[in-house]
């Protein structure tokens, strides 16, 4: 039998993967509230803040 912490973690889990982002929120309302053109460039300010940077040793 599954112990009921580990269930309730998988759901958690889950759930948490499904429901987009900050960031995906932010574009979807732009895209909403000014049009797609406006949406896209949202989306293109929003990506260099998203890549991981240069390893630092």
């Amino acid at each position: 039998m599954v112990d009921a912490h580990f269930a309730a973690y998988v759901a958690l889990m889950g759930l948490l993967i499904v429901i987009p982002g900050p960031d995906m929120l932010m574009v979807t309302r732009t895209v909403l509230r000014s049009g797609r053109r406006a949406g896209f460039v949202v989306a293109w300010a929003w990506l260099p803040g998203s890549r991981p940077g240069p390893a630092h040793p």
